[in-house]
Formats: C-alpha cells, sequence, structure tokens
C-alpha cells in the first residue's frame, strides 16, 4: 500500500507542474496582450484535466449562481495547496488570488501569481495596505477577487476553520462588493499540509453558495458578516 501511495504522490506532482510548465507561457501572453478573460479558460481546463488524470472526483455543487459579468469577493477555507487548483475549476469572467507574499519566491509559479495575482505581505503594514489598494483598483477594473480568510493554511484540526481576518470583509463593505462563500471538502485529505509529501486518494467537492449583498452595510456590520460567511462555509465542511 506504501509503495502505490508513493507512486501516486510522484504521479500527481509530475501532473501538476507539467501541466503548469504547458500552460505558464500562455498565461503570461494572454496577460501582456490584455486577453485576461483567457486566462480563466486555460486555468479551468487545466484544474479540470488535473484532476481527471489523478482519477479524483470533484463536483461543483452550486447552492447559490454568480455571474461571469459581475464583480464579486469569493471566500473560501484554506487546508490544502490544492484549493487554488480546484478554485480555478469553477471560476467565471476575470479574477485574481489573493495570497501571502512568499509565494513569489516558488520558482516558475511565483512570477506568475506576482504578474498576475495580488501577493500580500502581513508582516508590512506599508505593503498590506498598497495590497489593499491593489485589490480595491481590482474589483474596479472588473476583476472579482479570490481570498481566504484565514489568511493561509493554519488549522491544526481540519475540517474546522481557524478566525477568519478582517481584511476581505472591510474590503467587500467599503467597495460594495458581494461576497460569495466557497465550501472546499476533503483537500486536506488529499494533499495535507503537514509539511511531508504525503498524497492519498479521496473524493472532493466544491460548494459554491448564494451571494451575500454588502450594498447596505457599513464598517460597523464587519464581525457580522464576517461571522455569517465563517458559518455558511463551515456548516457543510463535515
Amino acid at each position: 500500500m506504501k509503495f502505490f501511495k508513493t507512486i501516486y504522490a510522484f504521479w500527481m506532482i509530475f501532473v501538476f507542474f507539467s501541466g503548469f510548465i504547458l500552460i505558464f507561457p500562455w498565461l503570461i501572453l494572454f496577460h501582456r496582450i490584455h486577453k485576461s478573460i483567457w486566462n480563466t479558460y486555460l486555468y479551468k481546463a487545466w484544474s479540470h484535466i488535473f484532476y481527471f488524470l489523478l482519477g479524483i472526483p470533484n463536483p461543483t455543487r452550486f447552492v447559490g449562481n454568480f455571474s461571469k459579468n459581475q464583480t464579486y469577493i469569493f471566500c473560501a477555507n484554506h487546508f490544502s495547496y490544492l484549493d487554488i487548483a480546484t478554485i480555478a475549476g469553477v471560476m467565471k469572467g476575470k479574477y485574481a488570488f489573493v495570497g501571502k507574499s512568499t509565494i513569489i519566491k516558488v520558482p516558475l509559479f511565483g512570477y506568475m501569481f506576482r504578474k498576475l495575482h495580488i501577493p500580500v505581505d502581513r508582516e508590512s503594514k506599508v505593503a498590506a495596505a498598497k495590497a489593499f489598494l491593489q485589490m480595491k483598483k481590482a474589483l474596479e477594473s472588473g476583476r472579482s477577487l479570490i481570498i481566504f480568510p484565514e489568511g493561509g493554511i493554519f488549522s491544526e484540526n481540519p475540517p474546522q476553520m481557524v478566525e477568519f481576518k478582517d481584511g476581505a470583509f472591510k474590503l467587500a463593505i467599503e467597495t460594495n462588493t458581494p461576497i460569495i462563500p466557497i465550501s472546499l471538502k476533503w483537500a486536506w485529505k488529499v494533499m495535507p499540509d503537514d509539511g511531508k509529501i504525503r498524497l492519498s486518494w479521496h473524493k472532493m467537492e466544491s460548494i459554491i453558495h448564494a451571494p451575500i449583498d454588502t450594498q447596505h452595510l457599513n464598517i460597523t456590520d464587519l464581525q457580522k458578516i464576517k461571522q455569517q460567511v465563517f458559518e455558511t462555509i463551515q456548516k457543510d465542511l463535515a
């Protein structure tokens, strides 16, 4: 059994990185010619092919729906590095991921993330403020944002999330942008974040919840909306 798990782990790593290397130049090209919507389709195709080659069922259940012509802030739980590939498979329209600045140190992938998405250095108040302004500009330009409001992979007891940070909800209130909660199930069973390369087969599921309107909210509603999003995501993770 251990032998087959090792073979499966190497196969997953090969599929992930070889697929990314193939699409990398196209991602950069489409960005430079201002065709970022094409990157959405490319990410989606890569995600579906990735899970197909791994033999992992990864259906999407829509509790609510969303339009490719509207801008949203998507908030999802974060237990595994597979979460990025999973979300890419369900997106519509133009969007950007928001992630820790340490990602940009990863060879190739880091360059892509810095060019196409929004890295955040939470250790620096100045850098975090600049990233917040960059997020606002992205929303104003018609790009949705994908944010992991836990601030990273911190849970020691998945599928129980840790407390959300305020940033995503402050941004949603200030820009009147609807929030869409996403529950990502079982990715941590496939690829846990435990410091080891330990991969196993397990089915997965993505649940897209109904948009939550922020049109009439103000900063005093921040904790309430944060708790609402937390409970919406958490209830479907068991």
